[in-house]
């Protein structure tokens, strides 16, 4: 999970954590080219390291997001870089454990468009659990 961070002043839900890490898409960028973006503006990582190098990256799941005034089609990307990171805003920022986040959801400390995308991470997981155990059984 990228860095949650303390959603602004103003923002829905002000005071909850949330994915620090998101950006849109420019007129004429492609879904790879704002990835690489965010993470630039975001992380201040130069170049992007993926697992499975020389493919383009895809996103774990996408969704339509409706909210108050707005309405957006989210891609949400896993991958994994060692650092080092250099974050250039100044927003507060940490990197959690699973168990941390479980906790934090709990307790009502993160943000709903958060807790609705780590909802299905989890739903992810567990389909892919679940695989091997149903080819087992047909085979």
């Amino acid at each position: 999970m990228g860095a949650p961070a303390p959603l602004p002043a103003g923002a829905a839900g002000e005071g909850l954590w949330d994915a620090a890490y998101r950006g849109h898409v420019t007129a004429g960028e492609d879904l790879e080219a704002a990835l690489a973006r965010a993470l630039r503006e975001g992380l201040g990582l130069g170049s992007l390291r993926l697992e499975g190098a020389g493919t383009a990256p895809a996103p774990l799941f996408r969704y339509r997001h409706e909210g108050e005034g707005e309405s957006e089609l989210v891609f949400v990307y896993g991958l994994r870089h060692a650092g080092p990171f250099a974050p250039k805003e100044e927003a507060e920022r940490r990197f959690w454990a699973g168990e941390e986040l479980e906790a934090a959801a709990a307790s009502g400390a993160l943000a709903p468009k958060l807790l609705q995308e780590l909802e299905r991470l989890r739903e992810g997981a567990r389909r892919a659990a679940a695989a091997p155990e149903a080819a087992a059984r047909r085979g």
